[in-house]
């Protein structure tokens, strides 16, 4: 035998169906924040790493390239050349050191390549340091020796290493900018997914209502229809029976009549009030479950909104980490700020070369003849100082570009993230309020659910009040109707109508059940006494009416 599912059972099915949807679209989002977040993370990191070991690199290339034109110059003494010598050594051991730091954080093959060729030209270029430090040492050293080895080959060297610390640099910021795509990537495909979800959810629920209804309808259509046919055979059947009744009365004694007429009325009264009574007790019955029912909805809406504030809550916790990379990057900003303002050091030192350079020309011109060599040196001096000044303004105008890119990445991120958090509170928002329109929802039918159940009660105790008095009025009539025959001919006529009227009503009460069976399922038996009340003829009419006008 095949159970039939009630209409609460279906609806609470339904309605959980689409509920479900919303802990799953709430931990979707959380989940993509999540990998949003690590993705911007790990830019940070990579910029952070990126930003100080190229520019260790590029200070070292610096930093090496001036000690060795101080050692090459002329005039320099043996305590100033081992001074030069001691820094140029830990210019090598500073550089050996983040480079090894450099080779081991390397994420790609990309950036291998690159820490290979770096390494490669900075041991080209110390090699050529240390050549020319041995030239030095050398009395036999000639000056276009050593000015073919400072502007020949260390200068062809300077210029390698800074090419390839150039593409290093182009490298990392192209990096920066993948992952930077790969986070609004991810960021774009959950909104899309979370849309989806949403759409999936609202097609669900409305195909659920249209095929709810139309099965339910489909289904009361069919029982009201034969609800009607069987009303009408109660109907005929109902005016035999009046019309033997009428036979019965004119045959009887006015005393007999009154007597049948009062007992009938009393028994119908007294079927009438205990099942007023019982239907008052399962009413009462029914309304407390209600209650009980109502009252754990309201509690499992208010942990909904408990659970919506938690998810508030670490929304804003993102938003405040958002806040701290963004310190980050500034502090980013103000190191290179300060790098910038070490490059007017850099300038001072050209302006002194130069002087240096012009007095030295200056003594060679009064020293004559022995002089020209010296004055050679003194303007390739010259010539140099004008180079570095020349570097130090392009290093300069480096560090200003790469000081607005890096305020353009904060405040972009910063629009970004503010993006993502106004959506997301939106979204928290208008659900919180959707649950509290439930919560209040529920607590006024839980309210409604208490008036009915005090209304239930009181039905109840008047119902016992009445059973108990036609009860006694029951017994005094049966004591003069046993004094009384009626007809037994015409008894026995209206038995066989009778008769023919109960197995109407039992076909009647068949279908009520089955109604009720489709309405509330098998196991809602709280108001299964309603059918045997249509057994009566008064009811039968009624409802057969009711039926035909609707």
């Amino acid at each position: 035998m095949n159970r039939k599912v009630s209409i609460r059972v279906k609806m609470v099915a339904s309605f959980m169906g689409v509920a479900l949807l919303l802990p799953i679209i709430s931990l979707f989002n959380w989940s993509n924040n999540r990998k949003v977040t690590r993705h911007y993370e790990h830019v940070n990191q990579l910029n952070l790493l990126s930003t100080e070991v190229l520019q260790v690199f590029r200070q070292s290339g610096v930093d090496l390239m001036n000690r060795a034109l101080y050692l090459g110059s002329a005039g320099v003494t043996a305590e100033e050349k081992k001074d030069l010598l001691g820094q140029i050594s830990d210019i090598k051991d500073q550089y050996e050191m983040v480079d090894s730091i450099f080779a081991t954080n390397a994420s790609s093959d990309d950036e291998r390549r690159q820490q290979k060729d770096m390494s490669a030209r900075w041991k080209e270029m110390t090699s050529t340091v240390q050549r020319l430090a041995e030239m030095i040492d050398k009395p036999s050293t000639k000056p276009e020796e050593l000015h073919k080895l400072l502007f020949t080959d260390l200068k062809g060297t300077a210029e390698a290493y800074a090419k390839v610390y150039t593409e290093a640099a182009d490298l990392a910021r192209k990096h920066s900018n993948d992952l930077v795509q790969q986070a609004e990537k991810t960021a774009k495909m959950g909104n899309y997914i979370t849309i989806g979800l949403i759409a999936v959810g609202f097609i669900f629920a409305t195909g659920m209502g249209l095929i709810f209804s139309i099965a339910f309808t489909r289904r009361l259509n069919v029982i009201v229809a034969r609800l009607a046919d069987y009303a009408r055979e109660c109907r005929d059947i109902s005016d035999k029976i009046l019309g033997a009744n009428s036979e019965l009365s004119t045959a009887s004694s006015s005393q007999s009549a009154s007597l049948c007429e009062t007992t009938s009325a009393i028994e119908e009264i007294s079927s009438m009030v205990n099942r007023n009574s019982d239907d008052a007790k399962n009413s009462s019955d029914a309304s407390s479950k209600s209650l009980a029912k109502a009252n754990e909805g309201y509690g499992a809406v208010e942990q909904m909104i408990n659970a919506f504030g938690k998810v508030n809550s670490s929304s804003l916790e993102f938003i405040e980490e958002a806040k701290k990379v963004r310190s980050e990057f500034n502090n980013v900003v103000n190191i290179i700020t300060e790098i910038s303002s070490k490059t007017a050091v850099i300038n001072d030192i050209v302006f002194q070369t130069k002087l240096l350079s012009f007095n030295a020309s200056v003594e060679a011109a009064r020293a004559g003849e022995h002089g020209k060599g010296f004055a050679v040196v003194a303007g390739e001096i010259g010539t140099l100082a004008k180079r570095s000044g020349g570097a130090a303004n392009e290093i300069s105008s480096l560090l200003n570009s790469s000081i607005e890119k890096v305020k353009s990445l904060v405040q972009e991120s910063e629009q970004r993230v503010n993006f993502v958090a106004a959506v997301n509170q939106k979204e928290i928002d208008n659900s919180s309020n959707i649950l509290k329109r439930c919560a209040n929802l529920l607590k006024e039918i839980v309210n409604l659910s208490q008036t009915a159940n005090s209304l239930a009660n009181s039905i109840a105790n008047a119902s016992q009040e009445q059973s108990r008095g036609v009860t006694e009025v029951s017994i005094a009539i049966m004591q003069v109707s046993d004094k009384t025959q009626i007809n037994h001919r015409m008894s026995e006529e209206g038995m066989a109508v009778s008769q023919q009227l109960s197995q109407i009503v039992k076909n009647l009460s068949a279908v009520m059940t089955d109604l009720q069976e489709t309405i509330h399922g098998n196991n809602d038996t709280t108001e299964e006494s309603m059918s045997d009340s249509y057994s009566d003829e008064d009811k039968s009419s009624e409802d057969s009416v009711n039926l035909n006008a609707a």
